[in-house]
């Protein structure tokens, strides 16, 4: 297998494991609690995808072929559409800002989008609609 098919199996996984924990913690929510101190529902799910993630080379997904060829990936990254469309590097960043809000690691999700934002084609954006779509995207209230 190429490098690329290897990201791109490894970001598959990460996807499947995303929906699982997303699922697990639904579903134990709407059960209850469990045992204080305890993986409960989806957490060990997390855990994985924490562990996937490090298997991904980040210098890999700077190369320009890795990179967004389109800005409409980022206004999907940002309105949370479908992810078939986006580059390897993009998708990438989504799955670990969406681990990072659920774990409440607010300035790792701050650096997974500066990563995104740095990307050439989107800063060399003659539309500015980058721009505009990280000004409107809310922020949580302090």
């Amino acid at each position: 297998m190429e490098r690329v098919e290897k990201t791109k199996f490894i970001l598959e996984q990460m996807r499947l494991l995303l929906e699982v924990a997303r699922l697990k913690d639904a579903e134990s929510s709407k059960a209850g609690k469990g045992e204080k101190g305890a993986l409960n529902g989806g957490e060990p799910e997390w855990v994985k995808l924490r562990v996937q993630s490090r298997k991904v080379n980040e210098q890999f997904l700077k190369e320009p072929e890795n990179e967004v060829c389109c800005i409409r990936a980022i206004y999907d990254l940002l309105c949370s559409k479908d992810v078939a469309q986006q580059s390897i590097k993009l998708q990438f960043y989504d799955m670990m800002v969406q681990y990072g809000l659920h774990d409440h690691a607010y300035l790792d999700v701050a650096k997974h989008y500066h990563k995104v934002w740095e990307t050439p084609s989107i800063k060399e954006d003659v539309n500015d609609k980058g721009k505009t779509v990280s000004f409107d995207y809310p922020y949580p209230p302090m």
